[in-house]
């Protein structure tokens, strides 16, 4: 639902202000400034505009899509947002307006320039000042406006929100303050409306969303063990020095691997990870990194028989002819490269060119520069060797399910980790399973082509997707199966990447599957992720019951900075 709209009435802001202010001025807060236009830009002023016709012009309204952007306020970004000037209303528009702790609403708050939650105020006994902008001269520290010193100015939803909540918690003044939020704040700006209270106008099929538990086999959960074993032992060094927080990076970097060594050993064997006397010893390492054809998924061991697109992908040669003879045209035309999607352009002999048929002549030029491609983890595994992991095989088992049970289903397969895609990627095709990865890294063009391609060819079965990626801002409506390999501490994340399939246009029922280890680290963050969806129900959602499941700490926790 779009949280934010159009800045309420004077008489409905007065009524958001009532109990005084830490002035002690009995005739409330001061008035909101009269016009939007003319307040004076964003960005504090520090940053002169004036030359952008964008940001010169005053709007009539002004509509922020994707709103949970500037859940920072200070970057760019955000900054950049509450510049834009507008004479009527202010909209945001977003699915996810809080993620991590109720200090992101701010944001949107500050958009939207609901007063007097997006204002500063000066607790002067008369003074009048009120500002959007935190503005002091940089040399006396003053206020830019009244004169008066940055320790006689204060904010009013930090004072009536963030600082109570932070200090108590849920109890006392802390309770007090999320029921201002709810009541003074959201329910006055918020219009939310979510799928299952529109239903009847959507007309969208049902959606089921699954948790599938697998154990680790021996093997993995061995390797997993002794990873958790070395890190418990660094954490609690850093615990026991009280210098948490001073290696956070370090310790971040600790849980990420745990993560990865649940999705598969490989993305820590042929990763970083190195010991003393160099990288950890197995027998899928290949020696050199030798190429595997982007085709029929061996290793090209034969530099002879090896074809490069410009684009940088390798092949056999005679799997690229047989490729190039029969593969269907991109929606942008040409034959496009069955890894990356962008026009295939690939180097072969003159003897190939000749017996190549005319219609895949203009895609061999030879002597074209070739590119490169980004390194892939299968460069440094030999296939012969390869052994799949429990997620993997959990997943090709979901996938093979679905297409018995019905030969047109579709499957978004999402993870936060562009090895592990690139694994699954090489396991599906050489099932046969026809599969697509989509990155972040790719260039537009290509992004293109591959969703034009699984939303329009029946044989793309899978659509392999970086969370980040492809977690909002895709219509992916041909899918009706998603598979999430690895959860994420924020839910709204997930929520985001499973919404790319079931929105309006979707004519099938759409199942989701969450795939977690049991016995690791990722039951512990599916725990976060309930805490974390109890703080947007109990804020966004209306709901008091969700605020009673968490205690105090749980709170103080939560909306730390």
């Amino acid at each position: 639902g779009p949280p934010g709209g159009e800045a309420p009435p004077r008489e409905a802001s007065a009524g958001a202000a009532e109990g005084g202010d830490p002035g002690g001025r009995v005739g409330g807060l001061p008035p909101r400034p009269d016009s939007d236009c003319e307040d004076g830009g964003g960005a504090g002023g520090r940053v002169d505009l004036s030359h952008s016709p964008l940001f010169r012009t005053c709007w009539g309204r002004v509509i922020l899509d994707e709103a949970h952007r500037i859940k920072g306020r200070t970057n760019s970004t955000a900054q950049a947002a509450f510049a834009l000037r507008a004479s009527t209303a202010r909209w945001c528009l977003s699915g996810t307006p809080l993620q991590n702790r109720v200090g992101e609403v701010y944001s949107i708050i500050r958009f939207v320039r609901f007063y007097p939650y997006a204002h500063y105020f000066c607790k002067v006994r008369g003074c009048e000042c009120t500002s959007l902008h935190y503005r002091f001269d940089p040399d006396s520290s003053r206020c830019l406006t009244c004169g008066h010193t940055k320790m006689q100015h204060y904010s009013h939803f930090a004072n009536t929100v963030s600082n109570p909540i932070k200090k108590f918690g849920f109890l006392g003044a802390g309770r007090a303050a999320m029921e201002c939020l709810r009541s003074q704040v959201l329910d006055q700006i918020l219009l939310r409306r979510t799928k299952k209270e529109r239903h009847s106008d959507l007309q969208l099929p049902p959606m089921e969303i699954r948790i599938r538990h697998d154990a680790l086999s021996r093997e993995e959960n061995d390797f997993y063990q002794a990873m958790f074993t070395d890190s418990l032992t660094e954490f609690d060094t850093y615990v026991d020095k009280g210098t948490v927080l001073h290696n956070y990076a370090h310790v971040f970097d600790l849980i990420m691997r745990l993560r990865q060594a649940v999705d598969h050993p490989y993305l820590i064997v042929h990763g970083s990870l190195r010991t003393e006397s160099g990288p950890i010893p197995t027998q899928s390492r290949s020696e050199v990194a030798t190429p595997v054809c982007a085709l029929c998924q061996d290793d090209i061991e034969d530099p002879g028989t090896r074809a490069t697109a410009q684009c940088g992908h390798a092949f056999h040669r005679d799997c690229v002819s047989d490729y190039l003879a029969q593969a269907p045209l991109l929606a942008s035309g040409g034959i496009g490269c069955p890894t990356c999607f962008t026009p295939l352009t690939v180097n072969l002999e003159e003897e190939e060119e000749e017996a190549s048929p005319p219609a895949a002549a203009p895609q061999m030029q030879a002597g074209a520069p070739t590119g490169k491609a980004r390194s892939s983890i299968m460069q440094r595994i030999k296939t012969a060797e390869f052994k799949s992991s429990t997620k993997i095989e959990a997943l090709m088992q979901e996938v093979g399910r679905m297409v018995s049970a019905d030969p047109a289903s579709k499957a978004l397969v999402f993870s936060q980790f562009t090895t592990f895609l690139e694994l699954i990627e090489w396991r599906m095709k050489r099932e046969g399973i026809s599969c697509a990865k989509l990155l972040g890294s790719m260039p537009v063009a290509a992004k293109s082509n591959i969703i034009i391609s699984f939303q329009t060819d029946p044989s793309l079965k899978v659509l392999l997707i970086s969370l980040k990626a492809g977690g909002e801002g895709l219509n992916l409506q041909a899918a009706d199966h998603i598979f999430l390999m690895d959860p994420w501490w924020n839910p709204a994340s997930e929520h985001q990447a499973i919404q790319r399939a079931h929105r309006i246009g979707q004519t099938r029922p759409v199942r989701a599957t969450r795939f977690v280890a049991t016995g690791t680290i990722e039951e512990k963050i599916i725990e976060l992720q309930q805490k974390k969806q109890t703080v947007f129900d109990c804020s966004v959602g209306n709901s008091n019951q969700a605020l009673q499941r968490l205690t105090s700490d749980d709170i103080k926790f939560l909306f730390s900075q």
